[in-house]
């Protein structure tokens, strides 16, 4: 089945290796591509690929109580729109951007 094959999947998908933060219209994103390397050559596109990011944060609390290791924060995407579900086409190169703003993780 496609699922007992997802190792095999696993290898074919590409990130970038660098991320960027850019400046546009006086607004910072936080942007990377990902690819499907399989979808060039093979017949064995991905149908409906879905994106999700979080940023891991290693804090403290300031009132000197216990430390807060790591903590997980989920990082909204403007495109692909993760209201929409996040949907890639991966046959594609496709940028996934997040808005860097007051409730962003990296802010």
């Amino acid at each position: 089945t496609k699922i007992a094959r997802s190792k095999q999947r696993s290898v074919r998908i590409v990130f970038s290796n660098k991320a960027c933060i850019r400046q546009i219209r006086n607004r910072y994103y936080f942007m990377f591509q990902t690819f499907d390397r399989s979808s060039s050559v093979s017949h064995n596109q991905l149908i409906e690929a879905h994106v999700r990011c979080y940023a891991i944060k290693h804090e403290t609390t300031g009132d000197g109580g216990e430390p807060i290791f790591f903590q997980q924060c989920v990082m909204r995407l403007s495109q692909p729109n993760d209201e929409l579900g996040g949907t890639l086409m991966m046959a594609l190169p496709t940028l996934v951007v997040h808005r860097i703003d007051q409730w962003s993780p990296l802010c």
